[in-house]
C-alpha cells in the first residue's frame, strides 16, 4: 500500500499568501508613454551590433537586474506592472530607491516588454549605466515617468542605505557586534 505524501502548499495558495493587502498604488504610465519606452527598446535591439538580439546594456529578468541595481550598475529599471506576486516589485522598489535607479512601472505584460527582446516574457528590465547615460533617449522617456513614491520606500530605502553603511565600518576589538 502506498503511502500519501504530506501536501504542501500550491503554487497558487503561495502566492496568495505573498499578496499583501495594502499593494503600492503605482504612478499611472500613459499608454502612450509606455509605447514610446517599449518602442525604444526595440529601437535599441534593432540598431545592436551583428544583429543581436539583446544590446550590450540592457539586463533581463528580475533577479539578474535586482543583483545589477545592489551592485549600483543600473540607471534606469522598466517593469510590467503584472509582476506577481506584487512584494517583488515593492522590493525591486526600494533597492532601486536606494541605490539612486529610476523605476518605471509600465501599464504592460510582461510578454509586451519580452517582445523587442526576443523573449516569450521578460517582466523587468535595467539599463546598465555605462552604456545608457543621462542623455542617451531611451534614458530621457523612461526619467520622463513618474517615480513611484510611496510613503513607506523613503524608511526602507534609508534603513538599506544605514545597514551598508554599519556593514562597511569594522566593529572595534571586543565591542558587541549589533544583529537584527
Amino acid at each position: 500500500r502506498a503511502v500519501a505524501r504530506e501536501q504542501g502548499p500550491s503554487q497558487t495558495q503561495l502566492k496568495s499568501a505573498l499578496t499583501s493587502s495594502f499593494e503600492p498604488a503605482w504612478p499611472r504610465v500613459s499608454a502612450e508613454a509606455a509605447a514610446s519606452i517599449v518602442g525604444g527598446i526595440a529601437r535599441e535591439c534593432s540598431s545592436s551590433s551583428a544583429g543581436a538580439r539583446r544590446p550590450a546594456g540592457i539586463v533581463v529578468g528580475l533577479r539578474a537586474t535586482s543583483r545589477a541595481v545592489k551592485r549600483g550598475e543600473i540607471r534606469v529599471v522598466v517593469a510590467a506592472s503584472e509582476l506577481q506576486p506584487p512584494l517583488l516589485l515593492a522590493q525591486l522598489a526600494v533597492h532601486a530607491h536606494a541605490a539612486g535607479a529610476h523605476l518605471a512601472v509600465l501599464p504592460s505584460t510582461a510578454a509586451a516588454l519580452g517582445q523587442p527582446l526576443g523573449l516569450l516574457r521578460a517582466a523587468v528590465l535595467g539599463l546598465q549605466s555605462r552604456v545608457f547615460d543621462e542623455a542617451h533617449a531611451l534614458v530621457r522617456l523612461v526619467l520622463a515617468v513618474p517615480p513611484p513614491q510611496p510613503c513607506w520606500l523613503q524608511c526602507c530605502a534609508s534603513r538599506l542605505r544605514e545597514r551598508a553603511r554599519e556593514a562597511a565600518v569594522p566593529s572595534e576589538p571586543g565591542g558587541a557586534a549589533q544583529s537584527w
